[in-house]
C-alpha cells in the first residue's frame, strides 16, 4: 500500500477489494481502520482510495449497513 510506484499501489488496492468480496466488508473495515493510522502517508492515502473504491463498488449492495459503515468511518479518519 505504501509503495512509491503507482502500479504496485493499484494492484494492492485491487487485491484488498477482492478480499473484501470474499471475506465480507465488515471484517475488512476493521483492518482498514488499523491501516488508517499507519505512519506512512502513502499507506493512509491508499486506504482512503480503497475505501472510496469500495463505496463505489458496493453501492448496489442490498446490505446497506456496509455502505453506511463506510460513510460513518471516513470522517473519523
Amino acid at each position: 500500500m505504501g509503495d512509491s510506484k503507482l502500479p504496485a499501489r493499484e494492484a494492492a488496492t485491487d487485491l484488498l477489494l477482492e478480499f473484501m468480496d470474499k471475506l465480507g466488508m465488515s471484517s475488512m473495515m476493521d483492518r482498514f481502520k488499523l491501516c488508517a493510522g499507519h505512519k506512512n502517508w502513502r499507506t493512509r492515502e491508499q486506504i482512503l482510495v480503497a475505501i472510496l473504491l469500495a463505496m463505489q463498488r458496493f453501492r448496489g449492495d442490498p446490505n446497506r449497513l456496509c455502505l453506511d459503515g463506510l460513510v460513518d468511518m471516513v470522517p473519523s479518519i
